[in-house]
């Protein structure tokens, strides 16, 4: 059996990928069994995220987004 192109699991890619029938879903499904476990390599940090004004995103203008003209 040949090792697979993993490009071909990328996650930005492979719905469309099994929709083309470049690979197929029990591929994918095997592919993703196959992986090592890494949640002992892993490291947890403390996150707070504030929002000041819901409604404004970071980067907004007073008068709203910044990409509206």
């Amino acid at each position: 059996m040949s090792t697979p192109d993993e490009s071909n699991f990328d996650v930005r890619h492979v719905e469309r990928f099994i929709a083309e029938g470049k690979v197929t879903r029990a591929e994918y499904d095997a592919w993703l069994a196959a992986l090592p476990d890494s949640a002992d390599a892993a490291d947890t940090s403390a996150v707070r995220f504030t929002v000041s004004d819901p409604g404004r995103l970071p980067g907004d203008g007073p008068d709203g987004p910044a990409d509206e003209g």
